[in-house]
């Protein structure tokens, strides 16, 4: 028991942690952010949205889990193919198989229901077609890198593997391992792009969410007291809101000259959410998209309304944050 144990820990190790490192550089190019992002979503599986405000330690805390997760998967897969040693030869269809499981578990059951900021709802709602091919062949090679150390690297019935066969199969691993630095470096940041100025995308993020948690937040509530004003409050002297019409509502006192007017038109508001999707940085301002609903009440009868909507935050000179720009769909 002990010498097959001992024979399993290089391929899982080597394995695993090849695997994850390559996965977090595939998740960065996919989604055009820096590695250092991706720590901190992996991160938010504990924290919540707080991951994204606490820097490096959350950073780190994001490489851990991802070390831990993915020497876990290795675990498993050595110890399901220990009983297939047929499936354990044939290493390019268990990783194949062993990526589709994956993908499966950890958007449809480990990211919905974790602290992350996404829920099945979101995961589903914005599957796409490239999205989903794009992350499968992730999880595919995440799989194959797996699968093929277990197949090389561990030890067979008749001993280890003989000198022809391990030394490929360590130095492809050393190889894959070694061509993950310049692709990762390759890929420009936030922080090296020549047209980037100032913080990076993660504390321009957490300085801004305060503000826009506090008007998410405070929306609904508003709307419910019929306070047009508190609902214009977050907007900047020259922000523009652009309702579903096509209208264009420049300034805070005609947004809320606007909404005090549709309030008095729709009914009482009975109720109402706000769902955050994604927010991203550019040019020191920040994005923030997601969906809305209202129920209101008039004559008796109920009605409801959702839609997206997609808003532009800036931060002002003494340093808060207001909108710019908000579209509501």
């Amino acid at each position: 028991m002990k010498s097959a144990a001992t024979s399993a820990l290089p391929a899982i190790l080597i394995g695993g942690l090849v695997a994850g490192t390559v996965d977090i550089g595939a998740a960065a190019l996919i989604s055009h952010v820096s590695p250092a992002l991706i720590a901190h979503y992996i991160a938010s599986g504990l924290l919540g949205k707080a991951s994204f405000a606490l820097g490096a330690p959350a950073v780190c805390l994001g490489v851990i889990l991802q070390c831990a997760m993915s020497v876990l998967i290795a675990a498993i897969y050595w110890s399901v193919t220990a009983r297939m040693p047929r499936l354990r030869a044939q290493w390019w269809l268990g990783g194949l198989l062993a990526g589709l499981v994956i993908y499966l578990v950890m958007n449809f059951l480990v990211m919905p229901f974790s602290a992350a900021p996404v829920t099945l709802h979101q995961v589903v709602a914005h599957l796409t077609l490239a999205k989903v091919v794009q992350n499968l062949v992730a999880m595919f090679v995440f799989g194959w890198i797996i699968a093929f150390c277990v197949r090389h690297l561990g030890r067979r019935p008749g001993g280890y593997p003989s000198a022809g066969n391990a030394g490929p199969a360590v130095m492809s691993v050393a190889a894959l391992a070694a061509a993950l630095a310049p692709l990762l470096a390759a890929r420009p940041s936030s922080a090296d792009s020549p047209r980037a100025q100032g913080p990076d995308p993660v504390t321009v993020i957490a300085s801004a969410k305060n503000a826009i948690d506090a008007a998410n937040s405070g929306w609904v509530p508003a709307m419910e007291r019929g306070d047009a004003d508190a609902v214009a409050a977050a907007y900047a002297d020259d922000g523009v809101l652009v309702t579903s019409k096509g209208d264009a509502i420049h300034g805070r006192a005609a947004v809320a000259a606007r909404y005090r007017a549709e309030l008095a038109q729709m009914g009482r508001v009975v109720g109402g959410g706000l769902v955050q999707e994604g927010v991203a940085v550019s040019s020191g301002m920040v994005y923030e998209w997601g969906q809305g609903w209202l129920a209101t009440r008039k004559d008796g009868k109920r009605r409801m309304s959702s839609g997206p909507y997609f808003t532009v935050w800036r931060r002002g000179p003494d340093g808060s944050w207001q909108i710019l720009r908000n579209l509501v769909l």
